[in-house]
């Protein structure tokens, strides 16, 4: 379902015309969502490129139930690595 560049363009000039047609806060709104997919995708994506293992102590340290490290597909063994990941100990607000 790749498009080449050319055959995008008109879908992309249509969506910009549409979306600067919105008001502002009504793009402030969609931006907003937009940022947020984009966050959980790559949450999902540098998972995903965890070894099963780590993705395990990742999630028990998260306090994430143990069935959700299945349904995360599995990483292509080519790509696989260990993600660098640092440990902030979260402290409530006001403690």
């Amino acid at each position: 379902m790749s498009q080449t560049p050319n055959s995008a363009a008109p879908k992309v000039q249509e969506f910009l015309q549409w979306f600067a047609a919105l008001e502002s806060d009504e793009q402030d709104v969609l931006m907003t969502l937009i940022y947020r997919e984009k966050k959980v995708r790559d949450v999902v994506r540098s998972l995903g490129a965890m070894g099963l293992e780590q993705r395990r102590e990742v999630f028990e340290r998260l306090g994430l139930p143990a069935d959700l490290v299945s349904r995360i597909p599995a990483p292509d063994p080519a790509t696989l690595t260990e993600a660098e990941v640092e440990w902030v100990d979260w402290k409530a607000p006001g403690s």
